[in-house]
């Protein structure tokens, strides 16, 4: 299954390696979809994600780096072109 998310989906993965997020971005079976800027916005709010999160920078690194490994980070236009909603 094909689906898109936003950069919150990704937020509350990376905060927990337990949340669901971060499980069904990792272990489900879907194509991911994020827009291109997401994965820049995220860069943004580094210093706020250590602070909520609790991790080390290396361990928030280690854990954006599994979780882009995942998505397919494209433009909106792709994305919206290539997901079919109900």
């Amino acid at each position: 299954m094909r689906v898109g998310i936003d950069s919150n989906i990704i937020f509350s993965a990376l905060l927990h390696k337990e949340a669901r997020e971060f499980n069904l971005i990792m272990w489900g079976d879907l194509d991911i979809y994020v827009c291109r800027f997401s994965t820049v916005e995220l860069f943004k709010h580094k210093e706020k994600l250590l602070k909520s999160s609790g991790l080390t920078e290396e361990e928030l690194l280690d854990n954006y780096y599994l979780i882009l490994k995942k998505l397919s980070a494209q433009t909106q236009l792709y994305i919206k072109n290539s997901i079919e909603l109900p």
